[in-house]
């Protein structure tokens, strides 16, 4: 994580008291200010990985005779975004 958000020279003379919290309008000291922490990765989707049961590539539909999701596909994406895996 970045280093925390600190007035540059000056703020007094101009704000009159500490800016509140959240607040990222006023000049800051070298380094900058990091507004936001480092985002997640993006969760891996059901159709971004090939299904184990029926053997259909990735953007493919499953071939159940339901015309829904296989459940192992399911959880082998929860497992990718578990595990944080790369999208290749």
């Amino acid at each position: 994580m970045g280093a925390p958000c600190v007035p540059g020279p000056g703020w007094r003379s101009r704000r009159g008291r500490w800016p509140p919290r959240g607040h990222h309008g006023f000049r800051l000291r070298s380094g900058g200010c990091r507004t936001k922490a480092r985002q997640a990765p993006r969760p891996w989707r059901v159709y971004e990985v090939t299904c184990p049961d029926c053997g259909k590539a990735p953007g493919a539909r499953c071939a159940s005779p339901s015309g829904g999701v296989h459940r192992s596909r399911v959880d082998l994406a929860r497992e990718n975004t578990r595990k944080g895996l790369p999208r290749s």
